[in-house]
């Protein structure tokens, strides 16, 4: 059993994703899936999902005969695919494709959006360091008072992209903000700033994130039933067992996820 594996070579996949899907872009922690420590989180619209589906299982099945990946949506706005390969084992890789991206039950940033505050690298197209400062501090520290604690396995990321990229701070926050928070935008981008790890409070964010939950139930609901609902097999491994499944359950889980999701075993076009 190979306890430190290598991380996968992203690196090609990246780059035929960007070449092939408009509005793709890898948003946050790309560092984190580069060094085996995290998924590799990404948006791409809704109706490119499919392509993006069939890229990323041919590029991980082409070499890898009795490799799997596992697809669940039973997230609103969001596609898991879970890369299973009984030599990474207990290791499963896993790619997060979102069309929009939620905070505190609203849609706040579609994946155009994300794609207009990013720019094309060594490793295809990714979100500025400025604008995931914005996303980094909003997704993970703000809480339903208002207030933004930006929390420390965060701080350093949300930290360099304020101090190297001050302008996309300020791109992103015109680009993301203003449709939910108005004139609070200004203040967002000189609390980022600071030598603090706190943004202000404003409960007029939360009330306008609220608002906007309402304003699109179909997104709000699927959140809330995939919240109280027993988590599905897909979703406890990613979410809870930090993406590890000993060799000896493989089978049981396959069986478990094949009811309700899609199972790709071979690849769409031999490479």
């Amino acid at each position: 059993m190979n306890l430190q594996l290598d991380a996968l070579p992203w690196e090609s996949l990246l780059a035929e994703l960007t070449a092939s899907v408009p509005n793709w872009t890898v948003f946050k922690h790309l560092d984190r899936a580069l060094s085996g420590r995290g998924d590799l989180d990404a948006a791409a619209p809704r109706h490119s999902w499919a392509g993006v589906t069939a890229t990323v299982a041919d590029w991980y099945l082409g070499s890898r005969p009795d490799a799997v990946v596992v697809a669940c949506d039973h997230v609103s706005d969001v596609r898991v695919l879970l890369l299973v390969d009984p030599d990474r084992l207990p290791v499963v890789d896993e790619v997060d494709l979102l069309s929009v991206s939620s905070l505190k039950g609203a849609p706040w940033a579609r994946a155009e959006d994300l794609a207009s505050l990013s720019s094309v690298g060594p490793y295809g197209r990714t979100l500025r360091p400025g604008a995931q400062t914005v996303v980094l501090a909003l997704m993970y520290g703000l809480d339903y008072k208002g207030n933004v604690r930006i929390p420390d396995r965060e701080l350093a990321a949300v930290r360099r992209g304020a101090c190297e990229d001050p302008e996309g701070v300020d791109l992103a926050v015109r680009v993301l903000l203003p449709k939910i928070a108005g004139r609070w935008a200004g203040r967002v981008v000189a609390d980022i700033r600071s030598e603090a790890g706190e943004v202000r409070r404003s409960r007029a964010l939360v009330a306008a994130l609220l608002a906007s939950a309402l304003m699109h139930p179909v997104h709000l609901v699927s959140r809330l039933e995939f919240r109280s609902r027993r988590p599905c097999p897909v979703a406890e491994l990613a979410l809870h067992r930090g993406r590890r499944l000993p060799p000896g359950d493989l089978e049981r889980f396959l069986t478990d996820v094949s009811a309700a999701h899609r199972v790709i075993r071979t690849v769409s076009v031999p490479r």
